[in-house]
């Protein structure tokens, strides 16, 4: 296959399989441009995996000769003058989840991206997850009835620190993704855990839960459970009321850790060649950055916070 999608990363962080994407046989996208404060780092990552271009200044990678697409896989505060940097020199944009640090912000994006035709792509990688996209699927199909409840939990090292309202992005994005959207949120926060417990707009509740445990015991992955009027989801075992009397089912996919990146990026590269509009929408993310929002209001006065959404497109607020 020809290598004919220039793709430029800002971030190291997005691991090595997506690194390695210059050795992919199956793949479009030529991996041209690194991007880092860690110059010595990513030059030892730019030799390894054979990219051509390494910088430190993000506006050198989207103005590079060759790129026709960037991956933002940097800090929280940083998102947003990447990906805008990135949509103004007229670059399809992938970033990961939440895309930026405020509502105001996210929107701003969002309507950029609207300009160029959808082109921009927030990404979570637990969604490209077998075993969640397994999971969402029951609830997407009406297998598990309406749902009433939602889960997820991740164990972190204690070295990681002091976690907030952006930690939980990921969390609270398979939440939503599962349940449906959020109309409030009520988070608490210590030295060994954080939880946000999150109303649905259908009534159902939710808890998102990171533990700070020691090291050695810090989990490979988040686990996801649903409930449901009609079946539940529950470490990884499936049971059925329509199955009622044979044993529950177990997932066998396996765990791949923080997510699948990479396939957030295989549909990404799918979209850049698609004769139709891009299968995501932008505005999406600016919801789950008002939800995040909220959850920051919610560490700051010990409060309930509610999590407003007009029907209009990317209306959506904190209150």
């Amino acid at each position: 296959m020809t290598k004919d999608i220039g793709l430029g990363i800002i971030g190291i962080a997005a691991g090595a399989d997506v690194m390695a994407l210059n050795s992919d046989p199956t793949s479009r996208l030529k991996l041209s441009a690194l991007c880092d404060p860690n110059a010595r780092a990513a030059r030892a990552l730019a030799e390894r995996f054979e990219i051509p271009f390494v910088t430190t200044d993000p506006i050198d990678l989207v103005s590079h000769a060759g790129i026709d697409a960037v991956a933002i896989c940097g800090s929280v505060e940083e998102r947003f003058g990447h990906c805008m940097a990135a949509l103004s020199a007229g670059k399809r944009v992938l970033c990961g989840v939440p895309m930026a640090s405020t509502v105001e912000q996210a929107r701003e994006l969002a309507a950029e991206a609207d300009r160029f035709g959808g082109s921009l792509m927030v990404a979570n990688p637990y969604r490209w997850q077998r075993e969640m996209a397994a999971i969402r699927g029951l609830a997407a199909a009406g297998e598990l009835g309406e749902i009433t409840f939602v889960q997820t939990e991740v164990s972190v090292g204690a070295a990681s620190g002091k976690a907030g309202a952006w930690e939980l992005a990921t969390s609270v994005d398979l939440l939503r993704w599962t349940g449906g959207e959020i109309v409030s949120v009520c988070a608490r926060s210590a030295d060994s855990a954080i939880t946000a417990h999150v109303q649905f707009a259908n009534g159902g509740i939710g808890l998102a839960v990171i533990v700070r445990v020691p090291d050695g015991l810090a989990s490979e992955g988040m686990t996801l459970n649903v409930v449901g009027t009609e079946g539940a989801v529950l470490n990884g075992r499936i049971a059925l009321n329509r199955l009622k009397g044979l044993p529950a089912m177990t997932f066998a996919a396996e765990s791949a850790g923080s997510g699948d990146l990479l396939g957030s990026v295989r549909e990404f590269e799918a979209s850049l060649t698609a004769a139709e509009s891009a299968p995501w929408d932008a505005w999406d993310g600016v919801r789950l950055v008002a939800v995040c929002a909220a959850i920051d209001e919610s560490f700051r006065t010990g409060l309930p916070a509610a999590v407003t959404e007009s029907a209009a497109k990317g209306e959506a607020q904190h209150e």
